[in-house]
This record gives structure tokens, sequence and C-alpha cells, in this order.
């Protein structure tokens, strides 16, 4: 706190003890860009909200919130190969998910701004169909994957 233009300090200031512990040395990794084998995924599912999940929001509120909810529902390592075009994600998700819905595919990008220095971002919406033939998988707003060294997509 600073003090006022002529004002007379009776005792010295405190000062913080630990300025010379806090000087660190960070340690700086190389970039392992288009060098990576393999990708940390999450998956998470798109769900309708419940209604006791909207009931618990303020009755002025609850008609301009978006009524979903998204849930995560695993993490995978998922090799490159299975991401490099449109048809082997399609059935990556298949191999990985099994079931009919919504789901967003999440990867990992790094961020100086967050605490942990990471975040997760959406590389790509998947929805799973149940067909006569059996699941069938789409992928929509897949234009973030465009930004990896291994995508072959159009």
């Amino acid at each position: 706190m600073g003090r006022r233009k002529g004002s007379r300090d009776l005792k010295p200031r405190k000062k913080r003890k630990d300025k010379g512990k806090r000087r660190k040395e960070r340690i700086v990794f190389p970039k392992r860009y288009g060098r990576k084998t393999e990708l940390k995924l999450q998956i998470w599912e798109k769900r309708p909200m419940s209604r006791d999940g909207i009931k618990h929001w303020n009755k002025r509120i609850r008609p301009k919130i978006k009524k979903t909810v998204y849930l995560i529902l695993m993490r995978v390592d998922a090799p490159v190969e299975y991401l490099e075009d449109e048809e082997a994600l399609k059935q990556f998700a298949l191999e990985v998910i099994g079931y009919e819905g919504y789901f967003l595919i999440m990867g990992c990008s790094g961020s100086p701004r967050t605490r942990t220095g990471v975040k997760w971002v959406r590389l790509c919406d998947m929805v799973i169909r149940n067909s006569p033939s059996g699941l069938v998988a789409f992928v929509a707003n897949k234009y973030r994957l465009s930004r990896y060294w291994f995508w072959r997509g159009d």
C-alpha cells in the first residue's frame, strides 16, 4: 500500500520474505509438433438437460439458457492414423463409442492463459445413428482438424 505525501511511518514496513524463492528458472520443453504418434482426446456426449436441472435455474433466466448438458464420457489416447481422414475418424468413433447419440471429440490445446497450460477444444462433432445395416457415423464441424499436420481430408 502506498503512503500519502508528507506522512511518516512509525516503524519499518513489512516486506515479503519469499521473493528469492519465487525466482526459479522455468524448464522449457521442446515442442513436439509433427512428431507425436498419438493425441489425447476426450469424448463428450451432448444430452438434453433434465427437468430437475432446468428447475434449478432462476425462473427469469430459465427461458434464456441453453437446455443442453455435456457429459465427459471417456479420455482416449488415439493414434494419429485413426484421425487422418473422415472415414478413419468415423471408424474410430464407432469402435470407441459404440452406441447412438451426439458426441463432441475434444482435443488438447496449449494455452498460456489457463492455470494448467492446457485447454480442451472441439475438434469435430460426431453423430452416430442406428440404421437397418447397423450403426452409422457422420462427422460435422471438422474445420479445426485442418490445422493438424496429419489431416488429409478435404
